[in-house]
C-alpha cells in the first residue's frame, strides 16, 4: 500500500465562501507516469458563508447522512466505542491488523455504490473506502476544511489487486495499474478534532470523438467532528 503523509502531499489553499479549504493534490507518484488535476473550489456555497464543518469545526455532525446507510455491525459502533481520552503512539502495522471493527457505511463514489469501513486502535481511527464494483479506480484525497494536521491518506493500488493481474497491453492500462482500488485516511481522534476530506474517483472518460481523457469525479465526503464535552467523534458520509 502506498502511503502519503500530510506533508508529502501538495497543499493548496483555495477560497470556499468565508472559509479556506486546504486541498491535497494527487497521488500517482509510485514511480510510474503521473497525472494531476485540481478541481475548482465548490461554487454552490453562497459568498460570505461556509459549510457547517468549516464554519463551526467544534459542532457535532450526524452519525450518518441521508445519502448513506450504516450496515449493522456485530461489535461496537463509533458512538458506542469507549474512546480513550489520553494520547498514545500511532499504531504499528501489526496493531492495525488486530484493529477493532466499528462497522461500515454504504456510500456513493462517483454515482457508484461503495462502502467505507471503519476501524480503530485505541484512539486512532482508520476509514477505508472503495466502490463495490472492481473497475472503479480512485486517486485523489482532498482536504476540504478543518485541522488537517496528522490526517494521513493512502491507497491500495490496482497493480496489487487480483482483478488487475493481467499484464497491460497499452499505456492507458499501464497507468490504470498506478491508480487506487481503495482509499483510506487514518487519524488520531481526540476532543476538538474537526475536519472534512473527500476520496475521489480517478479514471478514464471517452469523449464524443473517441478521445480518452483522465478525469476526477466526485467521490465520498467524510466529515469528522468531536465536539467538546462529547464522549467521542461524530462521522458523516456525504
Amino acid at each position: 500500500m502506498k502511503t502519503l503523509s500530510s506533508t508529502a502531499l501538495r497543499l493548496a489553499a483555495v477560497p470556499f465562501g468565508a472559509g479556506v479549504v486546504a486541498a491535497f493534490a494527487l497521488l500517482l507518484s509510485s514511480g510510474g507516469p503521473s497525472a494531476e488535476a485540481a478541481p475548482s473550489p465548490p461554487t454552490d456555497t453562497p459568498a460570505g458563508s461556509a459549510s457547517p464543518a468549516a464554519a463551526n469545526p467544534g459542532a457535532a455532525t450526524p452519525s450518518a447522512s441521508a445519502s448513506a446507510s450504516a450496515a449493522a455491525p456485530k461489535g461496537p459502533t463509533v458512538s458506542t466505542y469507549a474512546w480513550p481520552t489520553e494520547a498514545s503512539p500511532e499504531p504499528k502495522p501489526e496493531e492495525w491488523a488486530k484493529a477493532t471493527q466499528l462497522g461500515s457505511v454504504d456510500v456513493k463514489i462517483a454515482y457508484r455504490d461503495g462502502r467505507c469501513r471503519q476501524e480503530v486502535v485505541r484512539e486512532w481511527m482508520r476509514i477505508r473506502c472503495e466502490a463495490n464494483d472492481t473497475d472503479t479506480t480512485l486517486g485523489v484525497i482532498w482536504g476540504r476544511a478543518g485541522d488537517l494536521d496528522g490526517v494521513k491518506g493512502s491507497f491500495a493500488l490496482a497493480l496489487d489487486s487480483e482483478h488487475f493481474k493481467k499484464p497491460p497491453t497499452n499505456e492507458m492500462e499501464a497507468l490504470t495499474l498506478q491508480m487506487g482500488v481503495s482509499g483510506e485516511i487514518h487519524f488520531q481522534a481526540k476532543p476538538g478534532t474537526a475536519f472534512v476530506v473527500s476520496v475521489e474517483r480517478l479514471g478514464w472518460d471517452e469523449g464524443g470523438w473517441g478521445d480518452v481523457s483522465l478525469s476526477i469525479q466526485s467521490g465520498v465526503i467524510i466529515d469528522v467532528s468531536w465536539a467538546l464535552g462529547e464522549k467521542g467523534p461524530s462521522i458523516s458520509y456525504l
